[in-house]
């Protein structure tokens, strides 16, 4: 199996190149960051968070000097004195000028070659520099005009910046130059995608014939993925609107589910090379794990440093009188690295003490920090099963506690209804129990008026009796 490797590449420009075009850059930035400060300084002049300035003495600079503003002054140079020849009218007459290039113009190009450190870890010194010189070979074949060896101005080899940082494995050259072809015009131009295209696709191959095992790259099919392009006529002509300005219309070469695999592509690419160290449901282990590695880091750094520093301390024992300093002051710095490396044993301690809470195991001083780590990671894969096994089981209480509501509030409804039924129960209840009050009045009522009416007719009698009465004594009396 092979690897990935590509050259990568930056059309230069005297200014800042517009926001948003791509594949440009200033040159004068670039190529400063190729140098140093000055001639004679030790620290090159970058912003690079990897850059380690004890390993610069290691660079070399084959071609232009250390330099890299100076350079490009005279790149500049050079483009601000050269004229191209045109044809124009004057009064009606063709005449013959020269035109200066365009303030914006690409005028030199920047490239760099940084083969994979897990596979170049074993070259030599001369198989890297075939690696680089085999690389600018192929870049030949692909675009002669720019990629020529008199194109050259600056050629460096840096040894101090990478990842891992501060590692003398990881190294990289550097070119920047004029972009003149073999005529002596300038051909910036033809530094744009199509160029970087050709490269993805070609180079791979080109490596492979000089010997290099370097695989195949992605290489994206615009026709495919851009959903506009630029509009032509009939007869081949680019489309612009009354400001000037290219027209861009559909196109119908556009493929949407072949622009959605590309993207998935290049995210997961991303994720590959900067994936995160822990997610969210581990958020309170993540700060112990990094700081974790932070400390390793630095502790490896120190014994590192510490290691080196004896090793030279040792070669200064050998022979005192080659050195310009007393026995007292090499003791005190040997005495400052014994301090430090009593430090890196308190870090590794620390270690071992925090990865010693969360996983509950016993590490001593001759444990490896391999092993803790190990350890470490193992008990966040438990951390994680365990979250997940208390989501699981909180969505699952969560769906009963819905069903659960569900239900109550069904015999809540219910209940209502027995409420409503009992009601009317005892309404009806009511209504019955009245109505016998009322028919036992009315008996009441009957009765009474029975009674009465019989004392009425007995009265009427009595009266009617005395009546008679009376008047046969009446008639007695006569």
């Amino acid at each position: 199996m092979g690897f990935k490797c590509a050259p990568q590449l930056l059309g230069l420009t005297r200014n800042d190149p517009p926001k948003g075009q791509k594949h440009r850059a200033n040159g004068g930035a670039i190529l400063g960051e190729f140098g140093e400060f000055e001639e004679d300084s030790t620290n090159r002049n970058t912003h690079s968070d990897t850059y380690n300035p004890e390993l610069s003495y290691l660079n070399r600079y084959l071609e232009g000097g250390r330099n890299g503003y100076a350079v490009w002054d005279e790149m500049v140079d050079r483009a601000n004195n050269f004229r191209v020849k045109v044809k124009g009218k004057s009064h009606g007459k063709e005449i013959k000028c020269e035109r200066k290039l365009p303030e914006n113009a690409v005028i030199g190009f920047a490239m760099i070659i940084n083969p994979p450190e897990e596979v170049c870890k074993d070259w030599t010194d001369d198989e890297y520099l075939r690696f680089y010189s085999d690389s600018f070979d192929a870049m030949h074949k692909i675009c002669p005009e720019i990629f020529r060896l008199d194109n050259i101005r600056m050629m460096v080899e840096h040894f101090d910046e990478g990842l891992p940082p501060h590692s003398e494995k990881d190294r990289h050259m550097h070119w920047g130059g004029d972009c003149i072809d073999e005529n002596g015009k300038y051909c910036g131009n033809k530094i744009d995608s199509k160029l970087l295209t050709r490269i993805n696709k070609e180079y791979p191959k080109l490596m492979r014939d000089r010997g290099w095992d370097v695989d195949d790259l992605e290489v994206t099919d615009w026709k495919k993925y851009n959903k506009k392009m630029v509009g032509r006529d009939d007869e081949g002509h680019i489309l612009k609107d009354e400001n000037g300005k290219k027209v861009l219309v559909d196109n119908p070469d556009y493929d949407p589910e072949y622009r959605k695999a590309q993207y998935v592509k290049r995210k997961s690419a991303g994720r590959s090379v900067n994936k995160y160290n822990e997610d969210k449901a581990v958020e309170n282990v993540k700060g112990v794990y990094q700081e974790a590695e932070s400390v390793l880091s630095q502790a490896r750094n120190l014994n590192n440093e510490v290691e080196e520093k004896r090793e030279v301390n040792d070669k200064r024992s050998e022979d005192l009188e080659a050195w310009s300093y007393s026995v007292e002051e090499r003791d005190s710095e040997v005495a400052g690295k014994e301090n430090r490396v009593q430090k890196v044993l308190q870090i590794e301690a620390r270690i071992r003490e925090t990865v010693s809470q969360m996983t509950g195991k016993h590490y001593d001083e001759d444990t490896d920090l391999e092993t803790v780590f190990f350890d470490f990671n193992q008990k966040m894969q438990e951390v994680r099963s365990k979250e997940q096994a208390l989501y699981d089981e909180n969505m699952r209480l969560k769906n009963e506690a819905n069903t659960i509501i569900g239900l109550s509030n069904k015999l809540r409804d219910i209940a209502s209804e027995v409420e409503a039924i009992k009601a009317m129960r005892d309404i009806g209840r009511i209504q019955f129990e009245a109505s016998e009050i009322r028919t036992r009045v009315n008996n009441n009522i009957s009765g009474r008026f029975k009674v009465t009416r019989e004392v009425m007719q007995k009265g009427e009698t009595i009266l009617a009796n005395a009546a008679i009465k009376s008047k046969d004594d009446e008639d007695s009396y006569e």
